[in-house]
């Protein structure tokens, strides 16, 4: 904590200084350069009662730090796994921003269907700036438990594997909502503390009511928390996450695919 700081907002300008700096949306809809946080949201009770999946609570994509640890060290590096949390709390792992491979402009809304990268905000938490990235599966790079395309976090900013599109939920509507504004979900968060690139979160109160698909550019595939295949690590409960597209019935996706992009709310002041 800064000298003469008390955690007060405001108690010696340091603090407020911070929140100006952190971007966010403010019109609900996603822009680049905004940090957001991704929440999958519970399994639905019909898909548990016809075994299409296993009964899931609310989880959120972070960096595997269970990695980090076994390492030694706790810090993100080129080729760091993504798992599901349970604790959903946002802190350095679990906060993104949206960057453009194509340079558009700080503060541009995001569409459905162009291409983004996603960047883990904090700038503390490994030796370089590490990149959403994700590979065509073989028999080495697949995920150990499910089989499927991995994700992971990569150093290389420049490369393909890093390109991701989001798109609408409803198959029916995904053609007619390119290029359109992607919504931000309705998430509210609170800072507890903000410091110097750290930031932890708490959130208050997180409803799914803006869910849409995260597609890999390269492989097509959607990130999705692979429910059947969990384990309990240093921070709780975890689900392996990959690039593997679930369809219903209906030839929908299921809500293991689907996301909302949670932004943060500054504290009222006033």
């Amino acid at each position: 904590m800064p000298q003469g700081a008390t955690g007060d907002p405001g108690d010696d300008g340091t603090l407020s200084e911070i929140y100006r700096n952190i971007k966010m949306s403010t019109d609900g809809c996603v822009r680049f350069c905004d940090s957001y946080v991704f929440l999958c949201p519970p399994s639905k009770p019909q898909y548990v009662e016809l075994g299409w999946c296993n009964e899931r609570p609310q989880t959120m994509l972070t960096a595997d730090y269970e990695q980090c640890l076994a390492a030694g060290d706790v810090v993100v590096r080129d080729g760091n796994g993504v798992t599901a949390s349970t604790c959903i709390q946002p802190v350095a792992r679990s906060v993104f921003q949206i960057f453009s491979p194509k340079a558009l402009p700080d503060d541009c809304v995001v569409t459905y269907g162009i291409p983004i990268q996603f960047r883990l905000a904090n700038t503390n938490i490994g030796p370089e700036r590490v990149y959403l990235a994700s590979d065509n599966a073989s028999p080495m790079s697949a995920n150990r438990m499910s089989g499927h395309q991995r994700v992971f976090l990569t150093t290389d900013k420049d490369s393909f594997l890093t390109h991701w599109k989001i798109e609408h939920q409803n198959p029916d509507l995904r053609m007619e909502s390119e290029g359109c504004p992607v919504k931000v979900s309705s998430a509210e968060f609170a800072a507890l503390l903000l410091f110097e690139d750290y930031f932890s979160l708490s959130i208050i109160e997180c409803p799914s009511d803006t869910l849409v698909l995260i597609k890999h550019c390269r492989t097509n595939a959607a990130i999705a928390v692979e429910d059947r295949f969990t384990k309990n690590l240093s921070f709780g409960q975890e689900y392996e996450v990959s690039c593997h597209t679930y369809l219903d019935g209906h030839r929908a996706e299921k809500d293991v695919n689907l996301f909302s992009l949670a932004t943060i709310i500054p504290p009222n002041n006033s």
